[in-house]
């Protein structure tokens, strides 16, 4: 139905959607799947509670955590959805 990836023969954990400019899917066929999601929501929701027990309630400083956290998530997906890293690897092999 083209709502969850599930592909055993692809070696990535995050893959482009089908509509490259959509952003990136879980391959849920890879056993790292679940942990690295696990991460990405960490990483993204951990710095907001780091935020809250320093009291820091600034509406710029949690604009420009949300900024960086956006670039870097999509530098992430797009770095390990790269298929050029996992064909040279094989090629190596």
């Amino acid at each position: 139905m083209g709502v969850i990836y599930f592909n055993r023969n692809d070696p990535r954990i995050i893959v482009p959607k089908r509509f490259r400019s959509m952003g990136w899917t879980m391959n849920f066929a890879r056993p790292m799947a679940i942990p690295a999601l696990l991460l990405m929501t960490a990483v993204i929701l951990v710095p907001f509670e780091i935020l809250d027990r320093l009291e820091i309630h600034s509406n710029q400083t949690r604009g420009l955590i949300i900024i960086i956290e956006i670039i870097g998530l999509i530098a992430f997906c797009s770095w390990r959805a790269d298929p050029s890293r996992y064909l040279k690897n094989q090629s190596d092999s």
